[in-house]
This record gives structure tokens, C-alpha cells and sequence, in this order.
């Protein structure tokens, strides 16, 4: 087997492993000065850690023959380097972008408010929520640098293919869904975990606009998005190349389907459709006023961008007393009674069940929560991707 500059093999026998060049342990001898010994203790010892690194790493993607695709032969350290700028850059360029979107999302329908065209979905609850909040952006930011280090090292092209990136974009947020709501139950199930990580998301209980989506933690953030994006960007990663215009189109989704779901209106299809790139077209697919029912009672509507796993769990809420219904007046008695309220109960009794939102908060616990909410996404996810890609 030849072996080509930088330990690489030859183009003729590519079935085999890239050969790593063997890097001698470093011995003590003697040298001229204490700092040249230092300095050269030093590069052998990153040196060995590389070159063991990039082995474990190659034998395992050589499981699934991947290991051709990533070229780890030449890994080094300037890349390594470049690809870690780029992803903080990438995650400060993102949390920047992300700001600009919500600021013109507010105004946009703030706009529109004052023109009548849109109403807030609980008139009643005060709107003080009305600033970006440094927090959002640091808790943007830092989630997707991993991500944005892997795309970088990325090849892609770009297309005008709406149908695949429809397809694309749709895919993602259906599989993330079910992620989102696994992580999400589990934040809601967990007393720590919620107190630590997600209790700050709902501080602000009905009072959301725009600036509330990204509003919490890092770990957030980290923990619902970060773990499925990296899947995701290791798939894209290991194709021969990715199209950009699917990865606008998702993110563009993502980010509108995120603020409308906070923004506190009930809005309507010429919206929410072009916001969504038609994936909220879906049958049962998520309005604001779930994910709004969300932080009310924080019992129901986990999901992110449909209804399904909650509708199977029992966990799906669609009114709420203190949310106008479509025909802009409070919960009428067939809702009502849907959700188990009696409808012959007076208002101060819809107002004394939303006052237990504090001990929610507090003790955000389904009681009748099963590992069936937990488990039921993750198959039918898997179900899903097995069907397609036998298909």
C-alpha cells in the first residue's frame, strides 16, 4: 500500500483506512535550554493526542464506512482552529440575526395590532414584556457554535429546489417535535431540572410577545436544540454535499414558527403559512394560541410545532378561560365542559383555577403523566425514519 504525504493512501485502495503516521513517543535527552524541552514536551504531547484521537474517531465511522467522507488524514490544527472560530463566529452572527428578527416581529405586529387587523389572544393579561432581553441573546448564541463549527467544514452547493426543501424543512420539525417534547416533558417532570433549566422560561406566564421566545437559560436552549441539530448536522456533514437553500428554509421556518408561538396574537393563515414555508398547513399543526394555553398551564401543549404526541399522550389543551376563542369571546360552554370546566361555574371560579399559575410554576408536574409520553415520540419518530428510508 502506498502511502501518500500526510499519511494518506493511495486513490487505489480507498476501501482501507486512512493511514495515520506513526508519531514516536517523545523521549528526554538533553537540549540546549529549558524552554526549547518545554516547548517540544509540549507539541508531542498534542501530537499524540491528535493522532490517538483521529484514530478512535476513524475506527468508528469506519463502521458504517464513513470515514472516506471526512478525510481525518488531514486534520490539523489550523483547521481544528478555523473551524472553532467560525463557530463562535457563526453563534454571535446567529444570536445577532435572531435579535433583528424578533425586533421586526414585535413591530411588525404591534402594527398590525393598533390597525385592528390581529388581536392579543388574553386581552386581560397586561403586556409588559416589551424589550429584547440580553439574556435571549446569550442564550442563542452559544447554543448552535458547535453547530455552525461542524457545518463550516461542510460542502454545499445551493439550488432553487422548493420542493425539497419543503420536504426537507417538514422532515426536521417533525422529528424534532417529538425530540423537543421528550426533553421538554422531561424539564416539566423533574422538579431540579425544571427549577435550574426551565423555570425561567415561564416566569413571564401569559404575558408573551415576541421577546419571549428565546427568554431563559442557556441550558435551554442547549438541551432542546443543540443535541438534534448536532445529529442533524453530522447527517449533512456525511452527505457529499448540502443544499443551502434547505437549511434557509428550515431555519427561517423555525425561527417564525418559535416567534409566533410566543407572540401572544391570534393570527391568521396569510400569516402564519408563508412564516412556517407552508409546514403549519399540516393537519394539526400548531397555532399560537397552543403554545400560548403552554405557558398558562404549563400541563399541556409541550410540543413545538404540531399537536400529535400530546393529542396521544393526553397531554393537548384547546381552550383555555382566560384565551378568546375564534369568535373573539371567552371559552363558550361546550368548550368549556370539554376541558372538564362545569359551565355553570361563574367567572370568579376561571379566575381562582388561573391563579394556581404561581404553584405551577413552581410544581409543574402532569399528574397523569406516564413514561408513554417519553417513549410513544421516539418510536413513532423512529418509525417514521424507517419508512422513509427504506423507501
Amino acid at each position: 500500500m502506498v502511502r501518500q504525504p500526510g499519511g494518506m493512501d493511495s486513490p487505489g485502495n480507498t476501501s482501507e483506512l486512512h493511514a495515520i503516521p506513526e508519531v514516536t513517543p517523545f523521549s528526554s535527552s538533553s537540549s540546549s535550554s529549558s524552554s526549547s524541552s518545554s516547548s517540544s514536551s509540549s507539541s508531542s504531547a498534542f501530537a499524540i493526542t491528535l493522532t490517538f484521537g483521529r484514530r478512535i474517531v476513524a475506527r468508528v465511522l469506519a463502521m458504517g464506512g464513513l470515514v472516506e467522507t471526512l478525510d481525518l488524514g488531514n486534520l490539523t490544527l489550523g483547521k481544528v482552529l478555523l473551524c472553532a472560530v467560525m463557530g463562535v463566529l457563526g453563534g454571535l452572527l446567529l444570536a445577532s440575526l435572531h435579535a433583528v428578527f424578533e425586533y421586526s416581529w414585535f413591530h411588525f405586529l404591534d402594527y398590525l395590532d393598533r390597525k385592528g387587523v390581529i388581536q392579543r389572544l388574553a386581552p386581560s393579561i397586561p403586556v409588559t414584556m416589551i424589550n429584547y432581553k440580553q439574556e435571549s441573546f446569550w442564550a442563542v448564541a452559544v447554543g448552535p457554535m458547535p453547530l455552525f463549527a461542524f457545518a463550516f467544514a461542510g460542502r454545499s452547493s445551493f439550488s432553487f429546489d422548493l420542493l425539497g426543501g419543503f420536504l426537507f424543512t417538514w422532515t426536521v420539525m417533525v422529528l424534532h417535535d417529538a425530540y423537543f417534547f421528550t426533553v421538554h416533558t422531561l424539564m416539566h417532570k423533574f422538579k431540579l431540572m425544571y427549577r435550574r433549566i426551565h423555570q425561567w422560561h415561564h416566569v413571564t406566564n401569559g404575558d408573551l410577545t415576541v421577546y419571549s421566545t428565546a427568554f431563559g437559560d442557556v441550558l435551554d436552549i442547549a438541551f432542546t436544540f443543540t443535541p438534534f441539530y448536532a445529529c442533524l448536522m453530522l447527517y449533512v456533514f456525511l452527505q457529499p454535499s448540502w443544499d443551502l437553500l434547505h437549511m434557509l428554509m428550515l431555519g427561517w421556518a423555525v425561527y417564525c414558527v418559535n416567534m409566533m408561538g410566543h407572540s401572544g396574537y391570534k393570527l391568521p393563515a396569510w400569516i402564519y403559512v408563508p412564516a412556517s414555508s407552508g409546514v403549519l398547513l399540516t393537519p394539526y399543526a400548531q397555532r399560537p394560541r397552543h403554545h400560548y394555553i403552554h405557558h398558562l398551564d404549563p400541563r399541556y401543549n409541550r410540543s413545538l410545532y404540531f399537536t400529535w404526541c400530546d393529542r396521544l399522550t393526553g397531554t393537548f389543551r384547546e381552550h383555555h378561560p382566560k384565551v378568546l376563542e375564534d369568535d373573539e369571546s371567552s371559552c363558550d360552554n361546550k368548550s368549556l365542559n370539554n376541558n372538564n370546566y362545569n359551565s355553570k361555574k361563574s367567572s370568579d371560579d376561571n379566575i381562582d383555577h388561573c391563579k394556581d399559575l404561581k404553584s405551577l410554576m413552581m410544581d409543574p408536574i402532569a399528574t397523569n403523566f406516564t413514561f408513554t409520553e417519553l417513549l410513544l415520540p421516539s418510536a413513532l419518530s423512529l418509525k417514521f425514519y424507517r419508512g422513509n428510508h427504506h423507501a
